[in-house]
């Protein structure tokens, strides 16, 4: 499995959003934002994007070591995948950094702090089942003020909408299994795979598919080591909304082995109820 590691710490509280964020979000200073122009061959099959092009991305760091991707989704909360958090993470272990676009120019970038980590509590670690865990920034952003074409939260996905043909994925991740992290923010995307045939490439007892995945990719187009907790995300004639999270996959563009993520649309009511009590 293609796995990682993420975030948090602590102080103020304010009123705290228990909503995505509902306006102005999801979009990108780039009105051609996603495509692939040029070809490339990074993340893995993708290309380099342009500064700020997806403005909800967020770069998780442990102990000031990049380990995770992760998005914005309102003034208050960031989302991850589960496994990206120890099994005793603390907030103050961990940093966010937003606005970023070369990840080893940190002046560039804006961190982030938190102050509580909420991890799925039926997160099984074994299997990645319910892979999601939800970041409060210790100050939250002031959306009217802070909110601009270099930081956005992306849009929540529709419950009535089916999303079956292509996400593009942002990331920081290796261009290669096994292979390096590039320094500069890079994106691909990918067709989504049904779920039945997804489940095919993988053993059923050790690596199942469940009905709250939905899986992305295809031989030589993936998201890799370090891509975990980033969005995938469905481009809505420029206005994009969140998908899927990165979760696993059996090496990265494996023409056998579909990349798996957690189908956000499954966990709406969790993330609803969790911003709510701990607003």
């Amino acid at each position: 499995m293609k796995c990682f590691v993420v975030s948090i710490l602590l102080v103020l509280h304010c009123q705290w959003s228990h909503q995505w964020y509902p306006a102005d979000c999801g979009t990108s200073q780039y009105p051609d934002a996603g495509t692939e122009t040029p070809a490339g061959v990074h993340i893995v099959g993708g290309v380099e994007s342009r500064p700020n092009e997806f403005p909800w991305t967020a770069m998780l760091n442990k102990q000031g070591g990049f380990t995770c991707g992760a998005f914005v989704i309102n003034e208050n909360w960031i989302m991850t995948a589960a496994h990206c958090l120890d099994k005793n993470s603390k907030p103050e272990d961990f940093t966010a950094t937003v606005r970023l676009h070369d990840r080893t120019d940190l002046l560039q970038g804006e961190e982030v702090l938190f102050d509580l980590i909420v991890k799925h509590e039926n997160y099984d670690d074994s299997t990645l089942e319910n892979d999601i865990a939800l970041l409060r920034m210790a100050f939250p952003f002031d959306g009217p003020t802070d909110f601009d074409n270099t930081l956005r939260p992306i849009c929540k996905p529709r419950t009535n909408f089916t999303y079956d043909t292509t996400l593009l994925v942002a990331g920081w991740g290796t261009t290669e299994s096994g292979g390096t992290s590039p320094d500069i923010l890079r994106h691909v995307n990918l067709p989504i795979v049904d779920n039945e045939a997804c489940a095919a490439g993988y053993d059923p007892v050790t690596d199942p598919v469940f009905d709250s995945n939905i899986c992305a990719g295809e031989e030589g187009r993936d998201s890799c080591q370090g891509d975990s907790g980033s969005v995938n995300a469905f481009n809505n004639n420029g206005v994009f909304e969140a998908v899927g999270i990165v979760s696993w996959g059996r090496g990265c563009g494996d023409p056998t082995a579909t990349g798996v993520l957690t189908r956000i649309t499954s966990f709406l009511d969790w993330i609803d109820n969790v911003m709510a009590a701990n607003a």
